[in-house]
């Protein structure tokens, strides 16, 4: 990211990204960069950056990267005392799809299940668009890349949320429109 002094919300989340700098960043109050694959350095030059800026509340998501090291252990501390809400280095524990009432998509029609993401850290993040997705039965009901379930005839499939090894299921019907 180069100069975005006016920046206050930044997504980058499930981008396999190895690096990111915010320092041309001082405004920025929300970072969401869960899951992608930064090193040590790369989290710890992150929140480094984040004290250097002027912001005194905001919210920090590095779970699902390296693990900060005391240099970003330190950043972290002085952002708390700042009101911030950070976590970082948390590793993917578990993924569950919630299954809110039975999930039932019509033919023709579509679904977007909600999915957290739980972390070692205690930190927890709505993950579908962060996720692969699979549908047992694509003659039944497909699932896009977005999570988005689309029911094509009726039948029952189990669809599949997973990130690397991690992954939760869930079974949708697909009943005929009313």
């Amino acid at each position: 990211v180069t100069e975005c002094p006016a920046v206050h919300y930044l997504y980058c989340s499930s981008n396999a990204l190895t690096s990111l700098d915010v320092t041309e960043c001082p405004a920025l109050t929300y970072l969401d960069c869960y899951l992608n694959a930064l090193t040590e350095s790369a989290v710890d030059a992150v929140l480094v950056a984040l004290v250097a800026g002027s912001v005194e509340a905001g919210n920090c998501g590095l779970s699902g990267n390296a693990a900060p090291s005391a240099t970003g252990l330190a950043a972290i501390t002085t952002l708390q005392g700042r009101d911030w809400d950070c976590y970082a280095g948390g590793q993917l524990e578990s993924l569950s799809i919630i299954e809110e009432d039975p999930l039932t998509v019509y033919v023709g029609g579509t679904l977007n299940p909600k999915v957290t993401a739980t972390f070692d850290d205690d930190s927890t993040l709505g993950a579908a668009l962060y996720l692969d997705w699979s549908s047992n039965h694509p003659e039944y009901a497909t699932v896009s890349s977005e999570g988005t379930v689309t029911g094509i005839s009726e039948g029952e499939v189990i669809i599949t949320a997973s990130h690397g090894a991690i992954f939760d299921t869930a079974t949708v019907t697909v009943s005929a429109a009313p």
